[in-house]
């Protein structure tokens, strides 16, 4: 089962505990699923150099498969 992201959606905080009212919601909506989590930002690491192709889509092993390391290329 392939998961396409529609949507990214980042709201303001409607909580009013202290803990969480410095904190946006962030709404991710897919073909299939729905991600809704708070966090006060992220980060993206790139793992590949930027590469031109004809569609939208790349398949999984042109991707280089799955990973969470926090490494760049270089």
């Amino acid at each position: 089962m392939e998961l396409e992201i529609d949507t990214v959606h980042r709201l303001a905080p409607d909580d009013t505990r202290p803990s969480f009212s410095h904190m946006p919601l962030w709404h991710i909506e897919g073909h299939a699923f729905e991600l809704k989590f708070r966090a006060s930002g992220f980060r993206q690491y790139f793992r590949q150099a930027p590469e031109l192709v004809s569609g939208q889509a790349l398949p999984y092993a042109e991707r280089g498969g799955c990973a969470f390391t926090e490494l760049g290329f270089s």
